[in-house]
């Protein structure tokens, strides 16, 4: 077999038992919430947003039906344990896809974490979680730091390890618990819940699996959404989570839906795949709206897709294998299936990338 690319063999998904409604905040503070955006700088200010381009208006006019929900619509979203560290809810996922992979362990010769949320701020989680799957020696293992677009990026190196030969079979694992930095009165507590997801993909001949990708830097979004200390460097006081300039932010929310498209156009175009081709369109879900104005930008009309931020918010660098397992566990994600994807991480790193679903050996 000319194995020259990578394919998904399996999935795994761990979500925390604990459902968190948001009927879960007290009155009071979602009062205050809503104090707070009626004094939004931003609020009556649109109009020369919406003469930017056909992306920015339709985003604007979804964000305008939810400008009454507080909660951005998301019902619930899953919350972990507090004793419950990133790395094991990462090893349950990998568990996971190993066995729907029906591999052994010992045949992964490659593991990238991606930890929106890593058990300490200095050794990635990929350690840690070799040790504990069991994985044998010379497998390569490594953190990837890239936020939301961290799946993105380990496809990439899978891709490109594959290619040299030294790998055959990688094990990608994401997760997300970020939402434990943000104080319950935060505004934007609700949208984010915790997760951890896993990727088996192995080695496929040439036509199968991965058929294109397009990734983008753009360090003019970088000082949005930041964790660390807004006075001054990270460990000068508690990390928390803060945005850095409103400006940049708001026009990264009003603008994410047109990158997304543009990036995923781009993936497709390196693909020789046309957009109304796409069988199954997943993206970042950072907004209930994100998926569908990006895909009606995209062209991509026949695509299917299973958006999990109304029960989950959004779970990071997990956001995308998570509406893909959904996708192939509710039976509308098959084997043949042409499936288009594009992430963004804050700082931002951007990506979009094609492959034909189910073709792993």
């Amino acid at each position: 077999m000319n194995e020259t690319s990578i394919a998904i063999r399996s999935i795994g998904v761990h979500l925390p038992d604990e459902r968190r409604p948001n009927s879960w905040w007290r009155e009071d503070i979602v009062a205050g919430w809503r104090d707070r955006r009626r004094q939004n700088p931003f609020r009556g200010k649109q109009e020369d947003e919406v003469s930017r381009s056909p992306g920015t208006r339709f985003a604007l006019e979804a964000m305008s039906k939810l400008e009454d929900d507080l909660f951005f619509g998301v019902k619930e979203r899953p919350i972990r344990p507090t004793s419950m560290r990133s790395s094991e809810m990462e090893v349950a996922a990998a568990r996971e896809a190993i066995t729907r992979a029906q591999i052994d362990p010992q045949e992964i010769d490659l593991l990238l974490t991606t930890s929106q949320g890593p058990d300490t701020l200095l050794v990635a989680n990929a350690a840690l979680v070799h040790k504990r799957l069991g994985l044998k020696e010379d497998c390569i293992s490594t953190g990837i730091d890239a936020v939301c677009n961290g799946f993105s990026q380990q496809l990439l190196f899978a891709d490109a390890l594959v290619r040299t030969g030294k790998v055959r079979t990688a094990l990608l694992v994401q997760s997300s618990i970020v939402r434990a930095v943000f104080k319950p009165n935060d505004p934007m507590s609700p949208l984010f819940g915790d997760a951890a997801t896993a990727v088996v993909v192995r080695a496929c001949k040439q036509g199968d699996g991965l058929l294109g990708m397009y990734h983008v830097t753009d360090g003019s979004q970088y000082d949005s959404l930041q964790v660390g200390n807004p006075n001054g460097h990270w460990f000068d006081a508690v990390p928390q989570i803060y945005v850095g300039d409103k400006a940049v932010s708001r026009r990264v929310a009003v603008e994410l839906a047109e990158m997304i498209a543009r990036i995923g156009l781009s993936a497709l175009k390196n693909a020789g795949v046309r957009p109304e081709d796409v069988d199954f369109l997943a993206t970042h879900q950072g907004a209930g709206w994100l998926r569908s104005c990006a895909q009606q930008l995209m062209g991509a009309t026949n695509a299917k897709h299973s958006d999990t931020f109304p029960w989950t918010g959004t779970v990071g660098p997990s956001n995308v294998p998570l509406c893909l397992a959904m996708g192939e566990r509710e039976g509308i994600l098959k084997t043949g299936d042409i499936v288009a994807a594009c992430t963004g991480g804050a700082g931002a790193t951007l990506a979009g990338w094609v492959l034909r679903w189910g073709t792993a050996p």
